[in-house]
């Protein structure tokens, strides 16, 4: 859930950057959306692999 938001902040903040006007507010809110967006990745992979390991740990 928390990812899921985390997805649409950053999604919107690349999107409002895009359409600014204002170039100072477009590279901060550009910046901020990049970075929900890549945090969203790999924290969305970190716990991919963490319960793919838990998983294959549990049939051994």
């Amino acid at each position: 859930m928390i990812g899921l938001v985390m997805y649409l902040v950053g999604t919107y903040a690349v999107a409002e950057s895009v359409f600014s006007d204002w170039p100072w507010w477009a590279t901060s809110s550009y910046g901020i959306g990049l970075f929900f967006l890549a945090a969203t990745y790999f924290g969305q992979s970190l716990l991919t692999d963490y319960a793919e390991e838990e998983a294959y740990l549990k049939t051994q």
